[in-house]
């Protein structure tokens, strides 16, 4: 994944962590409201500063069909014709609209008229309850004020339809291990200038999703109230500096820098009123998880993740998987395709720290470590490794701190310190066999900000390399 990309999936995963959503009982209906950040995703995401192959996946799943391709401005009308340009894999749908008339900004809730009973509404994500792949629809709402174009890449077929008296437009992707999502379906609601679109996981049958579509309906509600509608005139603000920056490269952390520290060396760091000293204690490779005395430190999510991908069994040994390797297509002439497989030994790199709150004043929610970080050595610098447009799934490391455990001090990854209390915990990463030499540990980084395309800014790493 280039620099460029990874920057705009960050920024998404940012929105995302801003939207906390209300149900109602009846019809369902979600509504986006602005908080403060939460905490938790702000600092192990997007200030995170990188993302793993797996879990930018995962995120790239839920931001790809959100970047807009304006077109000529034209105005408002009650009207709207479709405009399809199909170019091998690469499909351009433009939405035009020729009345001069502007409209009034109105603000609405997408309701769901009928939402099926083994599915949940969750924010704008409608998934399976009790499947191992819950994913099943997601739901954006577009601004068409003017005219707008799509860009869809992958595409196998379009099809246009009438769905419940809405102009819509379904579009079906090659068949691709990397995307749990093979069709787009937009819909125009001409009346109130706004296009839903809906992007549809695999295992979502036509049938059980035209039946959804069918009752999807639109209500007029307060500003407050409303779901968030994308426009296309604050992505072309927004975006504008990344891709006007495509060829910028991030900062590598030099071998001799004094953000760098070894294992064995102790940290002492000093922000604003906290001062706290961090030293590592040790670092264990297992193979099997059982060797952890307390299990309940285990993320759920990560356990689910290995699990699913049978890397790990009921005796809590980690098992040999295969990994596929991916040529990435540029989705117009290529598209993504196998070149290559391989066996892969997942291990749990198991960790104990030692932490000392320095000052005379109570320390709470400290995110002490974030993620493991997979570096490469190159010209006297360690930066992200490049795989040169290649990707490698599934993997067994995750997005999370896959193990956490301080005991009644922490919870949630974040540790709380008494004046002039020391705390030692322990907490651990599922990782790629071939990663344990390339592992580098981010300590306490997200108490300054920092330039994400910098790696010797304001961060402190260090090496954990086995």
């Amino acid at each position: 994944m280039k620099e460029f990309e990874q920057l705009v999936i960050e920024e998404f995963a940012e929105k995302l962590s801003l939207e906390d959503f209300d149900n109602y009982e009846g019809v369902h209906t979600f509504s986006l409201t602005y908080q403060k950040k939460r905490k938790k995703l702000q600092k192990k995401i997007n200030k995170q500063g990188h993302l793993t192959e797996w879990s930018t996946n995962k995120l790239a799943a839920a931001a790809v069909f959100m970047i807009i391709v304006p077109t000529t401005a034209y105005g408002a009308k009650t009207f709207y014709e479709w405009y399809v340009n199909k170019n091998n894999h690469e499909l351009t749908i433009s939405l035009k609209n020729e009345d001069e008339k502007k409209s009034a900004k109105k603000y609405y809730q997408l309701a769901l008229g009928d939402v099926p009973k083994e599915m949940e509404l969750e924010g704008n994500h409608l998934n399976f309850k009790n499947q191992q792949s819950k994913e099943g629809v997601i739901f954006n709402l577009w601004r068409i004020r003017k005219d707008v174009s799509f860009q869809e890449l992958s595409t196998e077929s379009y099809e246009e339809k009438s769905i419940s008296g809405h102009k819509s437009m379904i579009v079906k992707k090659v068949e691709d291990e990397l995307d749990s999502f093979n069709r787009t379906v937009y819909m125009v609601f001409e009346k109130e200038h706004i296009l839903v679109e809906a992007s549809v996981a695999k295992n979502m049958s036509d049938e059980a999703l035209l039946k959804i579509l069918e009752k999807v309906s639109l209500k007029e509600v307060e500003k407050e109230k409303s779901d968030y509608i994308f426009d296309e005139k604050d992505f072309e603000k927004r975006f504008a500096d990344y891709f006007d920056s495509k060829e910028e490269k991030i900062k590598g952390l030099p071998k001799n820098s004094d953000n760098l520290y070894q294992a064995d060396e102790s940290i002492n760091y000093k922000v604003q009123d906290k001062h706290i000293s961090f030293d590592l204690n040790s670092v264990e490779v297992l193979d099997n998880i059982n060797a952890v005395s307390d299990k309940q430190g285990f993320n759920q999510e990560s356990l689910n993740h290995v699990k699913s991908l049978e890397m790990l069994d009921d005796k809590g040994q980690l098992k040999k998987f295969k990994q596929k390797e991916y040529q990435s297509g540029d989705g117009i002439n290529e598209v993504n395709k196998v070149v290559a497989e391989r066996e892969v030994q997942p291990k749990f790199v198991y960790l104990s720290g030692t932490v000392k709150n320095l000052s005379n004043k109570k320390i709470t929610d400290l995110y002490m470590t974030g993620t493991v970080a997979y570096l490469e050595e190159k010209n006297q610098q360690f930066n992200y490794i490049d795989d040169k447009n290649k990707m490698y799934l599934p993997q067994s490391q995750t997005l999370n701190i896959d193990y956490f455990n301080a005991g009644n001090k922490g919870k949630n990854d974040f540790i709380t310190l008494e004046p002039n209390e020391t705390v030692t915990y322990q907490f651990g990463f599922f990782v790629d066999e071939d990663k344990l030499d390339k592992m580098f540990l981010p300590i306490v980084p997200f108490d300054k900000d920092h330039d994400m395309m910098n790696l010797d800014d304001n961060r402190i790493w260090m090496d954990i390399r086995q």
